[in-house]
């Protein structure tokens, strides 16, 4: 992902320090300020230093206000004996606090109406931090508008389940759910088309999900999606699985096997055997093991690919000839596929449901953030 367009994950914590030229002064939030802010220096040799009004910071935020009025060494009490009150906030990002600081001290020209989705996640991580996430209500739905069509997941789920935006949050899940597999070390990844810097052609990249998704839901992400996945996996094999149970139990499929005569018994078992074989071979094509023990377990791609292949199996039945008719194997084989379609979208459906612990959550942000599904 290097040379991608789309940066799917948060940035290194621990970075080598950035050769910048930033000024030493102070950028000026309040004329009248009383606390320098001095942040970023995690990120680059030259850190921000902002000159701010205490109090409307410690408004803005619980976490800010304990540590600017609550005994802590950044606090004013603690600085009472220095010249001036300073105040370091090194993993800080000084672009999102710019914007931040600009939010709370009222200069709303400042505030951009469109916002990249990468800086917006970097923001919205900021707010989250300091329990801010309301101060944006006037600008999240025009914010939000920009991020519903855009392919960057992670970054897109995120934002999302901060703002509170049910519709988009389920949409981005359903894509990363149905774009997930199992790589060869056995962890979560995706696939993702990314479009290069250099050339600007668009690729697949398969990219770790761990690489993207911290704990910042009600459960860690990955296992839900790692859930969610099985379970559609599941409801794809499960028709295709009673299917192969079925021809290699006693009874059979085809109308034959249930015949006393023993010319037509054998054309029954003859059929099924065919049907079998087939559905065996053309499973093993595709790279699906449908006699493991647990097929579903046992898959490693996409749901999408998985689809596609149950789909394009060609499964056989037996020749009819002048003593046995077997076009009705084939007429009900291909009902049974054409009904276990439509009842899998139904049950695929259900299966990606939100559970009420997410969806609680995330009503709660939008009370704040004034984003609701309907916007």
């Amino acid at each position: 992902m290097g040379d991608s367009e789309n940066s799917m994950s948060e940035p290194d914590k621990k970075r080598p320090k950035l050769e910048t030229t930033g000024p030493t002064t102070p950028v000026v939030l309040e004329e009248f300020g009383d606390l320098q802010l001095r942040v970023g220096s995690d990120h680059t040799d030259q850190p921000t230093i902002f000159l701010v009004c205490s109090r409307t910071v410690a408004r803005s935020s619980p976490v800010l206000k304990k540590m600017l009025y609550g005994g802590f060494a950044e606090s004013l009490s603690a600085q009472a004996k220095k010249e001036n009150w300073v105040v370091d906030l090194p993993d800080d990002r000084p672009d999102s606090f710019k914007i931040f600081l600009h939010v709370i001290h009222g200069h709303f020209d400042q505030v951009p109406s469109r916002i990249a989705i990468d800086n917006l996640y970097l923001l919205l991580v900021l707010l989250d931090k300091y329990d801010s996430i309301g101060l944006i209500r006037p600008w999240a739905k025009p914010w939000l508008k920009g991020i519903k069509t855009s392919e960057s997941l992670p970054l897109a789920l995120y934002i999302a389940w901060n703002l509170g935006h049910k519709e988009t949050f389920q949409s981005k899940m359903t894509k990363i759910i149905h774009a997930s597999f199992i790589d060869e070390q056995g962890s979560l990844s995706y696939e993702q088309n990314c479009r290069s810097k250099e050339t600007g052609a668009w690729s697949v990249h398969h990219i770790k999900l761990a690489a993207d998704l911290d704990n910042w839901g009600p459960s860690d992400p990955l296992d839900t999606i790692r859930e969610m996945r099985h379970k559609l996996v599941s409801i794809q094999f499960e028709p295709y699985i009673q299917l192969y149970k079925s021809l290699v139990s006693e009874q059979g499929l085809c109308r034959y096997r249930a015949r006393v005569k023993p010319h037509l018994l054998e054309a029954g078992m003859r059929c099924d055997s065919v049907a079998l074989g087939s559905m065996i071979r053309e499973c093993l094509l595709q790279g699906i093991d449908i006699m493991a023990q647990d097929p579903a377990e046992a898959y490693r791609g996409t749901v999408r690919q998985l689809e596609d292949k149950l789909a394009a199996l060609k499964i056989l039945v037996g020749e009819s000839n002048d003593k046995t008719e077997h076009s009705i194997c084939r007429r009900n084989l291909t009902k049974y596929r054409d009904n276990l379609s439509a009842n899998n979208e139904r049950r695929k459906a259900k299966a990606l449901v939100l559970t009420p612990q997410y969806q609680a959550r995330m009503e709660a942000q939008a009370k704040k953030t004034g984003v609701y599904d309907a916007c």
